[in-house]
């Protein structure tokens, strides 16, 4: 035994591999199969897309706790917890568990190189094999056709939307990235897509698979009275609902309807309030801070701006909207900036120190004057930013964090902060 505690052993992964991102299923594949962790025995869904993913992750897990279905969750990043992407029976696994898998990969891996991620995910196979899980959900990292999740055969594969990100590893058009996001499908198992626009390559991809398709707005949708229909052997209505705080509907019908194809029971109705009464954090997340209005919402590239801008525009305040933002250096800023703008009076920029990736303020602020933007602030660390920025909030304003996961995870610790 190594004695390790999980912050060593996380500190042991980030320096175990010589990538820090290294796509593939070669590496991964041989350890799982020689440690005995895969093919899994319980029903899989996988899901990928640009945005959503998270949320339709949380769903399912969300209705299969409340079936009373022991469920194994892995997913990512993590806010402030790395136990966060582990999870059995809605439970994050402990550091014990935890560090008993890694020691278990450390040693079966013999001397193939693993990758944070991938030990992360090999990780969360011993546990659930552990602890015989009756249903696996699983979350991509990056893309799909060659993320480590996808050395796993899923059962029902979720593909969310479709946007430009991570181009410089998926592809320039979404055509190519959605090629990328349907390698997770499987030949004659089912597909629900969630994304109402597909790329033409997407649908002839999955055409020449075979796959059992179940598009969004045709097989499952969000009705006009408020529920949802579902295609399972016939048409499947759930009439009565209560929204789930921060989650599309489009992502509450795909995870019904993979929920249902993967022959689990579907509850009656569905009830926000029971399934996820706090909603998902970090996901258009309404909170209160010394007494001002708070909006954390993870949107880290464009399309997931446009899709935050077109919520605050259909809920307005009486004042100002200010936000606090920053985002990686390699994603599309001045696009996130451009989606946003309209909707932003005030901008707080700061520097995200613990996060190598994370853009320089200072540029981020000249992207803002080349677009004309002059009410914007600087601060060098998250807990200053977002205690000035509080301090200038009315009750008639509110606060919006976003731009990513590591903007806002800082951020939720300071919540509670003056309450």
């Amino acid at each position: 035994m190594s004695g390790r505690s999980l912050s060593q052993w996380l500190d042991y992964l980030e320096a175990l591999h010589p990538r820090k991102i290294d796509l593939g299923l070669d590496r991964i594949g041989e350890v799982a199969s020689r440690m005995g962790l895969r093919p899994l025995a319980v029903p899989v869904i996988t899901v990928a897309g640009t945005n959503g993913k998270g949320s339709v992750i949380t769903t399912l897990e969300a209705l299969a706790v409340n079936a009373g279905l022991r469920c194994g969750v892995f997913t990512s990043p993590h806010f402030l917890r790395y136990n966060e992407r582990i999870r059995v029976a809605g439970v994050e696994a402990d550091d014990a568990s935890i560090c008993a898998a890694f020691e278990a990969i450390d040693t079966g891996r013999g001397d193939i190189s693993l990758s944070y991620f991938e030990f992360s995910f090999l990780a969360a196979l011993w546990i659930f094999k552990r602890d015989q899980v009756e249903a696996v959900f699983l979350e991509v990292g990056l893309g799909g056709r060659l993320d480590a999740v996808n050395c796993v055969d899923a059962d029902v594969a979720v593909i969310t939307s479709i946007a430009l990100d991570h181009q410089h590893m998926l592809g320039d058009t979404r055509e190519q990235i959605a090629i990328e996001k349907a390698g997770i499908a499987r030949a004659g198992r089912p597909v629900v897509l969630a994304e109402p626009d597909p790329p033409a390559s997407l649908q002839q991809h999955l055409d020449a698979l075979g796959v059992a398709l179940f598009r969004v707005n045709r097989d499952f949708a969000e009705d006009s009275r408020g529920g949802y229909y579902l295609n399972r052997q016939g048409r499947v209505e759930l009439p009565e609902r209560k929204p789930i705080s921060g989650v599309l509907p489009v992502n509450v019908a795909a995870a019904l309807q993979a929920f249902a194809l993967a022959d689990f029971t579907l509850p009656e109705e569905i009830d926000g309030d029971v399934l996820l009464p706090e909603g998902i954090t970090g996901r258009r997340q309404h909170c209160v801070s010394a007494g001002k209005a708070v909006l954390l919402d993870v949107a880290h590239n464009e399309a997931a701006a446009r899709a935050l801008a077109a919520y605050l525009a259909a809920n307005p305040v009486a004042e100002n909207t200010i936000v606090l933002f920053n985002a990686m250096s390699d994603k599309d800023i001045r696009g996130m900036i451009r989606a946003m703008s309209a909707q932003v009076d005030v901008w707080w920029l700061t520097a995200l120190p613990d996060t190598p990736r994370a853009a320089a303020p200072e540029q981020v602020l000249e992207l803002l004057h080349s677009e004309g933007i002059r009410a914007a602030h600087l601060a060098d660390h998250p807990a200053k930013a977002f205690a000035c920025a509080r301090e200038t909030v009315t009750e008639a304003d509110r606060l919006v964090v976003f731009g990513s996961f590591f903007m806002v995870a800082p951020v939720l610790p300071l919540l509670s902060d003056s309450d």
